[in-house]
Parts: structure tokens; C-alpha cells; sequence
């Protein structure tokens, strides 16, 4: 017992020397720590000092054309926000225009017509004045007067600006008034690439070609167009019942008799 006690009170002096020890050794490293987090504070306020300085630098030299850049995006958007609103405001009014105007045509009012047409044609000459147009040239065919409405379907037809399926039918059109008296070729010409299958016109340019083939003596290949219309499962049933009647109307080859190239041979001979 008196051996554990004299060990006991000779570690205690020991025991207190350690804890000391670390006690400093905690202090050296929060001091440490403190140190540290003040340097690193000290270069974070560094950087953004210099960041600010090179912000401040760069804003001072290209800040005007910044603000420039950014007020001309911001008309530019305005700009083509408007002109968005007046064009589709334009279309609406052109619009509502076509309409009264078509119902003075079914009225039977067309002089009338025609002149609110030709005022169509030239507020809104790309969209709803080239319908305008088509709508004139129908009347001017119904007056009698086709001479005007083959000069109004060739021009709206050659005219590579406007919409490709009303220049289409533009040229379905004057190739039906122009089949009996234009030459063929030149309706070949106005219709090409339209009888080909999937063409939206082939129907129309089919029948037209066909005629026209008929006009021109070139029996075959006229039968040739009516017997597609005849085949083509997506025919109009109108064009497809007239061409049923030109295929019954074709002329017919005629057999020629045996021996009557032998007996011409024969009179010719005798009479030389």
C-alpha cells in the first residue's frame, strides 16, 4: 500500500507537467488556425480588391458600347415584335377585304367586285391580292373576255415569287382555256412536271394533256394520259367518268384485208 501510494504521488507532478504540455500545444495550434484564417481573409479581400479594380477598369473602357449593345437588342426586339402585329394586323384587314369583296361577285355585282379585287391587288400584292387576281380572271372568263384572263393566269403563273400551288393552278387554268388553240407543245411545255404521278394538278393535267394530244392527232399517246385518269384510284370520279368517254371515242385501228396490199401491188404494175 505504501508502494502504490509513493508511486501515486510521484506520477502526479508527471501527469500535471503533460497536461500542460498539450495545453500549450492546443494554444500553438489554434493560434495556428487563427492565423490562417486571417491570411486567407486577407488574400480573399486582396482578390476581390482586384477584381473590383479590373471590373471597374473594363466597365470604364467598353461600359458605353455595352449599354449600346443592349438598348439597340432591345429596340430590335420592339421593332420585330410590331412588325409582327402590323403585318398580322395588315393580313386580318386584307383578309376581311377578299371576303366582302368575293360577295359581290355571288351577289352578281361584278364591276363592283372587280374594282374592290384590283384595290386588293395593290395594298397586298404577294398574299391576298394574288387570290384577288385569280378571282378577276374568273370573271373576265365568265364576261367573255378569256383574251384577259390568259394574259392575268400566264403572268401570276411565270411569276416565281408567289406561292407555288397558286402558280399551279394558275397554269391548270390557262392550259384549259388555251387547249384548243395553243399548240401542243406550247401546253406541254406550261404543264410540265404536272401529270407525273403524285403531283397534287396530275388529274387536271392529265385530261388537259390528253385533249390536247387528241387535237394534235397523236391518238396513242392521248389514249395513253385517259387511261392513266382511268387507272388512278385517286381520280376525281367527274374526270375520271370523261375519260372513260374518251377512251369509248378513241378511233379504233382498222384491220387491213388480206391480200389487198397484193392486189394495189398488182393495178399499179398493170398501169405503169
Amino acid at each position: 500500500m505504501r508502494a502504490r501510494a509513493a508511486k501515486a504521488v510521484a506520477f502526479a507532478p508527471q501527469s500535471r507537467s503533460y497536461g500542460a504540455l498539450n495545453n500549450t500545444r492546443r494554444a500553438k495550434r489554434r493560434s495556428m488556425v487563427v492565423t490562417v484564417m486571417v491570411e486567407g481573409d486577407i488574400f480573399r479581400e486582396v482578390e476581390e480588391d482586384i477584381r473590383r479594380e479590373q471590373f471597374a477598369r473594363a466597365w470604364n473602357k467598353y461600359g458605353a458600347y455595352v449599354l449600346i449593345a443592349a438598348a439597340l437588342i432591345v429596340v430590335g426586339v420592339a421593332g420585330y415584335e410590331a412588325w409582327r402585329w402590323r403585318k398580322a394586323t395588315a393580313m386580318a384587314e386584307n383578309g376581311e377585304a377578299f371576303t366582302r369583296a368575293a360577295a359581290l361577285g355571288e351577289a352578281g355585282k361584278t364591276e363592283e367586285m372587280t374594282a374592290a379585287m384590283l384595290k386588293l391587288v395593290e395594298s397586298d400584292p404577294r398574299g391576298y391580292g394574288v387570290l384577288a387576281r385569280l378571282r378577276v380572271a374568273a370573271a373576265q372568263v365568265a364576261k367573255g373576255e378569256p383574251a384577259k384572263a390568259v394574259a392575268e393566269y400566264a403572268a401570276i403563273a411565270d411569276d416565281a415569287f408567289l406561292d407555288k400551288h397558286l402558280r399551279d393552278y394558275a397554269r391548270i387554268q390557262w392550259a384549259l382555256l388555251q387547249v384548243d388553240a395553243a399548240p401542243e407543245e406550247e401546253i406541254r411545255k406550261r404543264l410540265d412536271g404536272m401529270a407525273s404521278a403524285g403531283a397534287p394538278w396530275r388529274h387536271s393535267a392529265r385530261e388537259i394533256l390528253g385533249l390536247a394530244a387528241f387535237r394534235a392527232g397523236k391518238i396513242a399517246e392521248s389514249e395513253q394520259y385517259f387511261r392513266d385518269i382511268r387507272e388512278d384510284a385517286e381520280a376525281p370520279l367527274g374526270i375520271r367518268q370523261r375519260a372513260v368517254t374518251m377512251l369509248a371515242l378513241m378511233p379504233k385501228p382498222t384491220a387491213t384485208p388480206a391480200g389487198t396490199t397484193k392486189e394495189t401491188s398488182r393495178d399499179e404494175t398493170k398501169t405503169n
